[in-house]
């Protein structure tokens, strides 16, 4: 075991950790999340780490994060990079410009996020040449959201660069970082032996009654426990006088350092103020600038407290612990806490999102100056994804607005903010609530009907009432012929969702209208959301190219609306894969708490994919989660989509059908009190699936072409695209040829294989069915299943397989039948589609064959070296942890790893790997490698 300094009692395993991590960046990249309560002992440790990586000579950087900063996107980011600037100019150029405007060496606009991720991880992996590097995150719950993001990026892929990263969290905090799936080890508090041996060695003079009692009182925080014997007389730790009734710990541990801060002269104490208000900056120039006399005499005071420490390079002050800063900012009277910031605002940059903040904390009154700005800071925060910064910035703009007009313009803004992108339905209502007793005339403005309709459109549900209300608005806008005007896009974008989700090819009439006064001018996502999302049948055949060209550049989209107004447009042309990066962007924020209502409609998209995808389990996942979001935050509709569809879409095919026509019938009759039209083709599809799943065509062919007509693909029907292999086969099971025969000649007219290979497999696949001619048929089941890429499709494309293995076993051709179905059964046993397996090995025993075989032979697959290795630790009784911490991966990688194991081993638990590796090993000749 590692000897541990006499300051770190109790933490030698740590160390020996920490130790082996730092020995570890000579060859190879990590990194690593320390977490645990406050005062446990986190910074120490980081401490530890920089002065082991000192003594094998790697280059240390440390970043202090707090609650007081400035929320301005990728500052964080800006201080952990500076110190590597000089090897800007050894990189790429693009490289170079994004790193130069996050690090604020040039003005310009901020590169995409993955673009910044990459010229960062360049940056790093360049500056490790020499010598390795390892970055120290102190209190890294406090990254501002955009830093936070392109670290976590960064630390996934730090293997092989010998750069290391370890960050500090605090327990119970979320981010990025804790997301992000890195290995993490748990500072627990000290047990009663440890703390009571910290004790003795720093304070041997405590009398043995007064060191129970801290070791008592202090819970195992070593910060209490070197804080508290502090805070007694000589009297007290000596035992000559009696304890007081209840000693400081936790939260009162403050009073600590209140007592050193008091002690501070009125200059010191104002300076301090100012360092503690200007969150982790710290810089010693702000300070410096902001200071009357531009003296530090009050840093220096600060520090022979033992309240802050200097650092060199680059020149700037930390303070000893949070707890200090938290502590002069509570102490400080309002007077006091004014004069800081107006100090602060004056040494900043005008536009800075620093300024703007220090300028309204120190407002006590309406000022028009300081509620512009932020404003436009608002408007710059949102541009970069900060949703609940600029929602933030527009609630104090409204606040501090002396004009009324002014003042309801702004809350009509957060509103619809905070509608459409936090998702905060309440104080949505409240700002609307407020803004219309302020100025009842703006009530009828475009801004605030939007939100008005949004919330009768997700709250409460009531379609056609949201949509009147919008139409006119649209109708009388001033704007309407403008297609800059944003109020008139978010306008168009709401009523393409409400036309939708009616189900009516009426309700789109007034969006008809309204794109056609804008002529040629109709802006580009607009047009594709409504030509791709709105009427794909119609449009989207002649129009993958623009939309390809818009998907292409989503991976790196700011503005989180647009992702998923194009993730819309993605929905039924099959491509939303090229928008998971983007949308779990948004799902992670909202997991957060940054931007729920945008997280329920990326869930939404997810949980779409994964249902078209096979990804079944995961569906169930983010419908669940988006479901509750929408219970916690009064999202009514969005429970209906997943809750009620995507999730009984699953349930239904993988055999659970008890309640699945009472749910359908539940949704048909919700839907149509609300003039939710789109609910009974939701209901439609749930019968028909019951249906089949049952064997029941006859009922099938009822229930899909009541909303699916044979033949008919309809306008602004988009949803039957989802049902074009239900019609075909439950009119061809049922001896309608020619209904099956019209529904795939819409089809073709259509050109839907034009539009994405899963549309062009069930088109072929249709088609097949439909052919009487044998040789026919099987040409067209072969074109179905010819390309590659639509195994993307699972289920799709086993219900095509399990129609063509029944077709050649109806003439005969038991060889190829048998082979069809095998593939059909395990594409269903994958999936658990258990009525549509039970149907596939009935066939297969009717094709000759008792039982089916598995997919692919046992043993089949070679392991990964990093495979073997997991195994070899999983075989030798390790925990997921445990190999964890050995291989520097987090407990929950190992677990996928393993997932991926079993099957190639041919086993289903930890306790089968042993026998299963070493017969591998007889099978190939090769021992396993040792763990």
């Amino acid at each position: 075991m590692t000897p541990e300094p006499p300051h770190l009692t109790g933490r030698a395993a740590e160390i020996a950790l920490l130790r082996d991590f730092v020995a570890y960046l000579q060859g190879g990249g990590a990194a690593m999340l320390l977490t645990g309560p406050a005062g446990v002992g986190k910074t120490a440790m980081l401490g530890v780490a920089a002065d082991l990586a000192s003594e094998v000579k790697v280059t240390v950087h440390t970043v202090i994060s707090t609650e007081f900063d400035t929320p301005d996107p990728f500052i964080s980011l800006a201080r952990l990079l500076t110190p590597l600037r000089g090897g800007l100019g050894e990189l790429p150029r693009n490289t170079q410009s994004a790193l130069k405007v996050a690090l604020r060496l040039r003005e310009g606009p901020p590169a995409r996020r993955e673009v910044l991720a990459a010229a960062t991880l360049d940056l790093l992996q360049h500056a490790s040449r020499a010598r390795p590097l390892l970055l120290l995150l102190d209190d890294a719950h406090w990254l501002d959201q955009a830093s936070a993001e392109v670290i976590a990026f960064v630390a996934r892929r730090l293997r092989g660069s010998r750069v290391g990263m370890l960050a500090t969290v605090r327990g119970g905090t979320q981010g990025p970082l804790l997301l992000a799936g890195l290995p993490d080890r748990e500072l627990r508090p000290l047990n009663q032996s440890e703390a009571d041996a910290l004790l003795r060695s720093r304070f041997p003079q405590l009398a043995a009654p007064v060191r129970a009692r801290i070791v008592e009182e202090a819970g195992g925080l070593p910060l209490a426990l070197l804080e508290m014997p502090m805070a007694l007389t000589a009297a007290h730790r000596s035992g000559d006088a009696p304890l007081p009734a209840r000693l400081p710990v936790a939260a009162r541990l403050t009073r600590l350092f209140g007592d050193r801060i008091g002690k501070l002269p009125e200059g010191a104490r104002a300076q301090l103020l100012m360092a503690a208000l200007n969150g982790a900056d710290g810089e010693l120039s702000i300070l410096q600038t902001a200071s009357p006399d531009r003296d530090l005499h009050g840093v220096v005071a600060a520090e022979a407290a033992g309240l802050v420490r200097v650092r060199d390079l680059p020149p700037r002050l930390e303070f000893m612990h949070p707890l200090v800063r938290a502590t002069v900012v509570q102490e400080a009277a309002p007077q006091q806490l004014r004069a800081a910031h107006l100090a602060l605002a004056a040494a900043y940059p005008h536009d800075s999102a620093a300024r703007a903040w220090h300028l309204a904390d120190a407002s006590t009154e309406p000022q028009e100056t300081v509620a512009s700005l932020l404003e436009a800071l608002a408007v710059r925060t949102l541009a970069t994804g900060g949703v609940s910064a600029a929602m933030t910035a527009l609630q104090r703009a409204a606040e501090l607005s002396p004009d009324r007009m002014q003042r309801a313009k702004r809350e009509i803004q957060a509103a619809f903010v905070g509608a459409n992108v936090t998702g905060d339905l309440r104080r949505a209502a409240e700002l609307l609530a407020d803004a219309t007793r302020l100025e009842p005339a703006l009530t009828g403005s475009l801004a605030a009907t939007i939100t008005a309709s949004y919330l009768l459109l997700n709250g409460q549900c009531e379609v056609d009432a949201a949509h009147h209300l919008l139409v006119r608005a649209v109708e009388n806008h001033p704007g309407k012929s403008d297609p800059t005007d944003p109020h008139l896009i978010d306008a168009l974008h709401s009523l393409m969702i409400m036309s939708s989700f009616g189900g009516r090819e009426p309700l789109w009439e007034p969006f008809q209208r309204a794109v056609a006064r804008l002529g040629e001018n109709v802006p580009a996502d607009v047009d594709v959301c409504h030509r791709m999302f709105g009427d794909p049948v119609r449009h989207a055949a002649h129009g993958m190219d623009e939309l390809d060209a818009a998907l292409a550049g989503l991976a790196g989209e700011l503005d989180p609306i647009r992702v998923t107004r194009l993730a819309l447009a993605a929905l039924y042309t099959d491509r939303l894969d090229r928008c998971r990066p983007a949308l779990w962007r948004l799902i992670n924020d909202g997991r957060q708490g940054e931007g729920v209502a945008l997280a329920i409609h990326a869930l939404i998209s997810s949980c779409i994919d994964d249902w078209l995808t096979g990804q079944w389990d995961e569906a169930l996942d983010l419908a669940a989660e988006g479901s509750a979001f929408g219970d916690t935050h009064g999202y009514r509709r969005y429970r209906v989509i997943l809750k009620g569809y995507m999730e009984r879409l699953v349930r239904v095919c993988r055999g659970d059908l008890d309640d699945g026509l009472q749910a359908a019938d539940e949704m048909a009759v919700w839907g149509s009190e609300r003039g939710a039209g789109m609910c009974t083709t939701f209901a439609a599809h749930l019968r028909t699936l019951h249906a089949i799943a049952l064997e029941d065509f006859e009922a099938a062919f009822a229930h899909v072409t009541a909303v699916s007509p044979p033949g008919e693909l309809g306008r602004y029907s988009p949803h039957r695209l989802w049902m074009l292999y239900d019609v075909v086969e439950a009119a061809v099971k049922t001896g309608r040829l020619e209904a099956a025969a019209a529904h795939v000649a819409a089809m073709r007219d259509a050109e839907l294989p034009k539009i994405s290979s899963r549309l062009a497999m069930l088109t072929a696949g249709s088609a097949a069915l439909v052919a009487r001619d044998p040789h026919k048929a099987g040409a067209l089941f072969a074109e179905a299943l010819a390309d590659p890429s639509t195994t993307r499709w699972p289920f799709d494309r086993a219900r095509i397989q399990l129609d063509f293995g029944e077709r050649l076993r109806h003439e005969h051709k038991m060889a190829e039948a048998r082979h069809h179905l095998h593939t059909a059964h395990a594409g269903f046993e994958q999936l658990g589609a258990h009525p549509w397996l039970r149907r596939t090995e009935r066939e297969l025993r009717m094709a000759g064959e008792a039982t089916p075989r598995a997919a692919t032979e046992v043993g089949g697959h070679p392991l990964t070296a990093q495979e073997r290795q997991v195994a070899e630790l999983a075989a030798s009784g390790l925990t997921n942890r445990e190999i964890g911490e050995r291989l520097f991966l987090s407990h929950r990688s190992v677990g996928a790893i393993l997932y991926r194991v079993f099957p190639k081993l041919g086993v289903t638990s930890r306790a089968a790997l042993r026998g299963a590796l070493d017969a591998r090993a007889d099978r190939t000749g090769h021992a396993p490698p040792a763990p």
